[in-house]
């Protein structure tokens, strides 16, 4: 896991290599840290589940105008990203946390019904959605703790999450209702050249409930993991 690569940091700099110790506000030296442990945290190991892939048994939305129920929801394509923001102010103890992947997927048994974008749709079935350049952003607040081993510990104690393709959304289903081929076809085809629309306007369900799981396995991470950032200096 993480020790790991403390362990062999902390040799080098003994060994002579010039290391650096990240301040709380260092937030280069802090993104550099954090990307450096962040493949030991998706695999998990022990007590941390591993986040790639997430796993939701249900996912309901009730939303003004649509209705859908994803079941046996699975994530996955964490694994590939990369933390490309990460700052703390000491002084609010506030964090921003930027997530960026360069593609996620998401499966699920579905049932969607209700008016979209001025578009009437009523599916069950199989989807399968990827989003390309996928972007995670977090923003809350953070608390620290001092350890029993007189470390800093610290925790991401409230979120507030956005998100969004940067690239291109693609939704593909497979259909379970008594429908022509024909009809079935335009629902996709709408659906997928309206992909931003359809992005923003759904996708918060869905993004709020995965990364509830995904900051719950980072919460678990960073109570077992001192907040000790060394790097290589460059």
């Amino acid at each position: 896991m993480s020790y790991m690569w403390t362990i062999f940091v902390a040799l080098l700099c003994v060994n002579s290599v010039l290391c650096k110790t990240c301040e709380f506000k260092d937030s280069e030296c802090v993104v550099r840290w954090a990307n450096s442990l962040y493949p030991s945290f998706i695999k998990g190991a022990g007590i941390i589940k591993p986040s790639d892939p997430l796993y939701s048994d249900i996912i309901e939305a009730d939303l003004p105008t649509f209705k859908y129920t994803l079941k046996n929801a699975e994530l996955t394509g964490l694994k590939d990203c990369h933390v490309s923001k990460l700052d703390f102010d000491e002084d609010s103890m506030t964090y921003i946390y930027f997530l960026q992947c360069p593609r996620v997927v998401i499966t699920a048994d579905h049932e969607a019904k209700g008016d979209i974008v001025g578009f009437s749709i009523d599916i069950k079935g199989k989807v399968t959605i990827i989003g390309e350049d996928y972007m995670y952003n977090f923003t809350g607040k953070v608390e620290s703790r001092t350890g029993t081993d007189g470390k800093k510990y610290i925790q991401m104690k409230t979120h507030d999450i956005n998100a969004r393709a940067n690239g291109k959304l693609e939704i593909d289903f497979k259909n379970d209702y008594d429908a022509s081929t024909s009809d079935f076809a335009t629902v996709q085809k709408f659906l997928n050249e309206n992909w931003k629309d359809i992005d923003e306007q759904l996708r918060k369900p869905t993004v709020d409930n995965f990364m509830d799981l995904f900051l719950d396995n980072v919460n678990a991470y960073l109570d077992l993991v001192p907040f000790e950032p060394i790097v290589p200096d460059d």
